[in-house]
């Protein structure tokens, strides 16, 4: 449960991360998805878990770029980016490299 949560604010395409992202860092988002895309295959390899691989595949096949906004110009308020904010650390405390044993 709290791994496919935390799996779902990977920033990158349409997953709650992703819009999260989008939401924060707006131009910069593609470069982030990418990174998001490196990262996961890195983990991939030197971890040699091949549940990273999947992510990364999912994250391609979806698509790492994500559908422009109707309004592109408003910025986000202190509330929202403290949301956002602890968006991302949730995906930080939720996944964890190695699986537990």
């Amino acid at each position: 449960g709290l791994f496919l949560t935390g799996m779902n604010l990977l920033p990158a395409g349409q997953l709650d991360g992703g819009h999260v992202a989008y939401a924060l860092f707006g131009r910069s988002y593609p470069y982030i998805a990418n990174l998001t895309l490196l990262v996961l295959l890195g983990m991939g390899f030197f971890l040699q878990q091949p549940q990273w691989f999947f992510w990364a595949f999912f994250i391609m096949l979806s698509g790492p770029s994500h559908p422009r906004p109707l309004n592109d110009i408003s910025g986000l308020d202190q509330a929202r980016t403290l949301i956002g904010a602890f968006s991302i650390l949730l995906l930080f405390l939720l996944i964890t490299p190695q699986p537990f044993s």
